[in-house]
């Protein structure tokens, strides 16, 4: 038997076999459980949000967090004509007037007008989002005729 101790992020990057005891973080606090448990506890959901006709410095509120949750990944589509480009980046902290932490540091450039882009957790800087924590959108760039940009954010809560 092992002892894992990992954000609902990180399950992707270890093998967990049956009578594993793992922790898992929950409101800020470590709680152990079985393997079998922590299968039955994962929630999925996602969240998304369309900002039509995005400037380069954006600010929007998108929600506050009912429940700690880890972000495992986002999709990212931009529509408009010639070459829509727009840099954007997601925030969250507890204090909504606060500079905030980036989800992905140094923010993304989003160009993709056909199937959208895919950016997994792994490639994110920090996915951990804690209950009662404000994430918002931000804009630094526009280029192009950007008349939509929607972003869908995956995510799974545990409830252990």
């Amino acid at each position: 038997m092992t002892l894992h101790k990992i954000h609902i992020g990180e399950l992707e990057k270890i093998t967990l076999v049956s009578g594993d005891l793992i922790q898992v973080a929950r409101h800020g606090e470590w709680k152990s459980t079985a393997v079998e448990e922590l299968t039955k506890a994962i929630n999925t959901s996602s969240k998304g949000v369309s900002v039509p006709n995005p400037s380069a410095n954006e600010d929007i509120t998108l929600f506050n967090a009912d429940h700690d949750f880890s972000i495992m990944m986002i999709k990212v589509v931009v529509i408009g004509d010639t070459s829509p480009s727009l840099t954007w980046t997601l925030r969250h902290a507890a204090d909504r007037s606060a500079v905030g932490t980036e989800v992905i540091t140094g923010g993304t450039t989003s160009t993709n007008t056909a199937n959208g882009e895919l950016i997994n957790a792994v490639d994110m800087n920090s996915t951990a989002i804690v209950r009662n924590e404000w994430l918002w959108f931000e804009t630094t760039a526009q280029a192009g005729n950007v008349e939509e940009i929607h972003i869908t954010i995956y995510f799974a809560i545990a409830t252990v």
